[in-house]
């Protein structure tokens, strides 16, 4: 049985890992704050992007490389969204486990698939396992912008457009809520737009330049825009994943100090009462 000392010096380190903790979910919840606005502020350009997309090609007998289905899948590309850092629960496991199914029903179908990484946790899992990991986009987490996805976006559309790639998907968590992230798979390529019940009789429009031109330079901007609004999604569901991580660790370290505090009280109980006890007996022998 341990001693009064080593309950103390327990409490002592319980009581110093609750203050970082607490600390932790505090600077959690602040940055999923701001997460939270920066998605939020996607919601409305997504909306209008797909409408404006349907109406183009619902309208027009035109249609983009981007959204045709190659013949044959023979490569297929993983972008993967993970986090820089852990302590943010089942985050990094649940994408890599939707990632791992996904690359298992590709090798039952015998069709080369390669990865590349939004965070270093998920690179340093797959390249550790020999994976083919393609490319790791580092410091993109920590401060993600739209230029990046932009980059990124390009590179995939143009292989793409050169069958070096017959199919791209997004691995990622989607934020439901602060204590829901789902894993999730998205199909970026071929992009197939979302459907859209229309409320309203739609209008016939006159387009300047063609609607061909007008929709391959939105359907360049609709891949790059699902990439980075994917990005922002992901950290969002970091940080609430974080946020409650850290906000279970610090319940957990308050209820230990509770029971080693008890503990110690007895303890100290049975001490006095020993003590007490050996004077009477002292005080009866005399």
């Amino acid at each position: 049985m341990p001693s009064i000392k080593i309950i103390n010096k327990k409490i002592i380190s319980l009581k110093s890992t609750r203050k970082i903790t607490r600390a932790m979910k505090m600077i959690s919840a602040t940055k999923l704050r701001k997460a939270q606005e920066a998605l939020s502020q996607t919601k409305l350009y997504e909306q209008e992007l797909n409408e404006f997309i349907q109406r183009l090609v619902g309208g027009q007998s035109i249609s983009h490389p981007l959204y045709k289905p190659h013949l044959v899948v023979r490569n297929v590309h993983l972008l993967v969204f993970t986090s820089d850092r852990g302590l943010c629960a089942g985050f990094n496991a649940n994408a890599i486990k939707k990632a791992i199914a996904l690359v298992n029903d590709l090798k039952t179908k015998e069709i080369t698939y390669t990865l590349s990484f939004f965070g270093k946790r998920g690179f340093e899992f797959f390249r550790k396992k020999s994976y083919p990991v393609q490319e790791h986009h580092a410091g993109v987490i920590n401060s993600p912008s739209y230029a990046a996805a932009e980059k990124i976006g390009s590179a995939l559309i143009d292989k793409f457009l050169k069958h070096q790639l017959d199919e791209v998907y997004l691995v990622y968590n989607d934020f439901k809520s602060a204590i829901a992230q789902v894993p999730s798979l998205k199909k970026l390529l071929p992009f197939v737009p979302e459907k859209i019940e229309w409320t309203v009789k739609r209008k016939d429009f006159l387009f300047e330049p063609s609607p061909k031109e007008i929709l391959n330079a939105f359907a360049l901007r609709t891949v790059k825009f699902f990439i980075y609004r994917t990005l922002l999604t992901s950290i969002t569901a970091e940080q609430a994943a974080r946020m409650t991580a850290m906000d279970s660790a610090t319940n957990n370290c308050g209820d230990l100090i509770d029971q080693y505090t008890l503990k110690r009280n007895k303890m100290r109980q049975a001490a006095i009462t020993k003590e007490l006890v050996e004077i009477v007996s002292g005080a009866e022998s005399l």
